[in-house]
């Protein structure tokens, strides 16, 4: 067998000497490092004698003999790839708060370089990075361990990130640029003293920093999460839960570390930023409430800033803006993801089923109380209909709304307070033209009309404040965009929508459409349910009326909301058959009778409204009539129509086949 061939007769001296000391390194320690001196002796100037010898003094643990060989070589040798590579694993363990002791060899080789060799390594890396976000984490390092770069390096950065950010078409505020701007960069650039911005930079950065904020907070819940970003997937485990406002540290494949460090609160976090940005700007710090408290002592205490100060000082009005808007924004998603607690996980509430706000379709103007009578009501020609309600009155858009407790289906006073604090902002950000101004433009810029919480916020505010026109616009934007969608991914959802949209027709006189709308949501309803039963009843609001709108909020189930729609309907009918009085409508009257047996005897009182109406007209025509109905004092009551003392009247009722 030939001998092996000999391969260090063709190596240089460097490369046979490295060789060799690599081979002598799995035996003889000391005989390799002996070699490695001495070749470093010979060629001073060959890059990979030089990392050879640093390689066995880190494996070593050499940190003080490691840290002079990689600072001579970065003096030397910086353009090496190799080198900068080991550099970028330097920045990387500077970072990581890891034991592993390959990176914390790094970090006390670092820890041992006198502080210029620590700045020229750091500003040197962050000029020779691969990407943006290497390069920021560099220049950020040379911040936190050097003030003076703060003032030299802050703002470029911060600009930078965001140029950065706009250039990738970055549609989400969860991306890595804008992580490192709010959560490391801005706290450093706004502390520092010496930096001196025009106060338009200090808006934009507030700005950017809520929207970053309330993104995590209201991002929902996804089986694998993608932010539809053109760059690699953002993850967090703390996205599974945002209502709580707990933000935990995230990172993402390629950009290490996690600024948001533990467990922090999105909302809280937001107030510091604006705290900190008025002492640069020079705003009224006293208009901004502490976020200790209940909310409506927050916005009481804006409320009275308000009230106390001009109403053009846009020192005031910044203070005040942006304490309302955080506040609206806190209270809204509050209310708008209790209510839908299914889309954000929400934990706030031990009722996890979503949330419906409609109004009580028994509101009156006038108090009018019914006793129960029996059969064979004996009515004299001269009564006066009773009206059947005063839902529909105009007069009812003005006057107060309140929210009714129901603590069995979670509507809590703390919902209910935070539902009318939101609404409360939400007027005071329009009340004057330099409030409205600067929210809708921060709406806009935040591209705010894309937020589901926020729409569906706004709809129910309409509802509470009566503006039943806007509302139902909005509805029916909403069910135009499900129309394209796949029903079994939106039946919920469009239900919702078809309830709201039914009873803003109701309370506009659109009684025809108010049907159709109800109709469609029946059908929607799931029908593996239990059999439909009388609704809870819920709490009386402590300063309940009778000049007062009543709204409830109901489980999205067929359980609750069926007898709603029943009702909805037997309203409907009531004002067709009541208020069009040079028509007859049988259908209508039949429709409303067969309906007022779900919720016997309480309509009984209207039902002698419908006799009166047909011993008046002197027939009646519904061919259903003994297919549905079933009550045994209404069908007595017919019989005795049909009798001389009665009427008589004449009825109808057979089913066309059978006449």
């Amino acid at each position: 067998m030939a001998a092996p061939m000999d391969t260090s007769q063709n190596l240089s001296g460097p490369e046979w000497m490295v060789e060799k000391a690599q081979k002598c390194v799995r035996t003889d320690l000391f005989a390799s490092k002996s070699l490695l001196i001495t070749a470093r002796s010979l060629y001073p100037r060959n890059f990979r004698i030089q990392f050879e010898a640093y390689k066995i003094e880190k494996s070593a643990k050499k940190t003080t003999e490691g840290a002079a060989i990689l600072l001579d070589m970065f003096q030397h040798f910086f353009d090496e790839p190799v080198l900068q590579d080991e550099l970028q694993a330097l920045t990387t363990a500077l970072q990581s708060d890891s034991q592993d002791s390959s990176v914390t060899i790094l970090r006390d080789m670092f820890d041992s370089f006198p502080p210029k060799a620590k700045y020229d390594i750091l500003q040197k890396s962050s000029e020779y990075a691969k990407n943006m976000i290497e390069k920021s984490r560099c220049k950020l390092l040379l911040m936190k361990h050097f003030s003076e770069a703060i003032s030299l390096y802050g703002v470029s950065l911060a600009e930078s990130l965001i140029d950065c950010e706009k250039a990738e078409g970055e549609k989400s505020a969860l991306n890595p640029y804008r992580n490192l701007l709010v959560c490391e960069v801005l706290p450093l650039v706004i502390a520092n003293k010496q930096i001196d911005v025009p106060l338009k930079f200090y808006a934009k950065w507030l700005q950017k920093s809520m929207a970053y904020y309330l993104s995590y907070i209201t991002h929902p819940p996804r089986k694998h999460d993608q932010l539809g970003s053109s760059t690699p997937v953002l993850t967090s485990p703390g996205l599974n839960s945002p209502p709580s406002t707990k933000v935990s540290g995230y990172t993402r494949p390629g950009f290490e570390g996690a600024p948001i460090e533990g467990s922090v609160d999105g909302w809280e976090k937001m107030h510091e930023m604006i705290v900190k940005i008025a002492e640069k700007c020079g705003w009224n710090l006293q208009a901004i409430p502490k976020i200790s408290g209940s909310v409506t002592s927050r916005f009481q205490h804006i409320s009275e800033c308000y009230r106390q100060q001009p109403a053009d000082s846009p020192a005031v009005n910044k203070s005040i803006f942006y304490s309302t808007v955080l506040l609206f924004l806190k209270t809204a998603f509050f209310y708008a993801s209790t209510v839908d607690a299914e889309s954000f996980a929400s934990t706030s509430i031990g009722h996890p089923t979503a949330l419906l706000l409609l109004e009580d379709l028994n509101a009156r103007l006038k108090s009018k109380k019914h006793k129960h009578k029996h059969k064979k009501m004996r009515l004299d020609e001269n009564d006066i209909p009773l009206d059947s309600d005063s839902s529909d009155d105009p007069g009812l858009s003005s006057i107060p709304a309140n929210l009714k407790v129901n603590k069995s289906y979670g509507v809590t006073p703390e919902l209910i307070e935070n539902f009318e604090t939101a609404v409360d902002c939400w007027k005071l950000l329009y009340a004057n033209e330099y409030l409205e101004k600067d929210f809708n433009w921060l709406l806009h810029r935040w591209k705010a009309d894309k937020w589901l919480w926020l729409t569906s916020f706004q709809t129910d505010m309409m509802i509470f404040k009566g503006d039943f026109a806007q509302a139902l616009r909005m509805l029916q934007e909403k069910h135009k965009q499900m129309s394209s969608m796949p029903l079994a991914e939106v039946a919920k959802n469009k239900l919702k929508i078809l309830l709201q949209m039914a009873a803003c027709h109701f309370r506009l006189g659109q009684f025809s459409s108010a049907c159709e709308m109800t109709l469609d949501a029946v059908n929607l309803m799931p029908s593996s349910e239990n059999p439909v039963t009388k609704p809870t009843a819920p709490e009386k609001p402590a300063h309940a009326s009778k000049y007062t709108r009543m709204l409830f909020l109901l489980p999205v189930t067929g359980r609750e909301l069926l007898p709603y729609c029943i009702h909805l309907l037997l309203q409907c009918y009531k004002k067709k058959s009541f208020h069009h009085h040079n028509t007859k409508d049988d259908k209508a009257l039949g429709h409303m009778i067969v309906l007022m047996q779900y919720d016997w005897p309480k309509e009984e009182s209207f039902f002698a409204d419908a006799v009166k109406k047909i011993r008046k007209q002197g027939t009646f025509t519904y061919p259903l009539f003994f297919r549905f109905i079933i009550n045994i004092d209404i069908l007595e009551e017919f019989a005795f129509l049909a009798t001389e003392e009665g009427g008589p009247v004449e009825l109808d009722l057979l089913p066309l086949t059978q006449r």
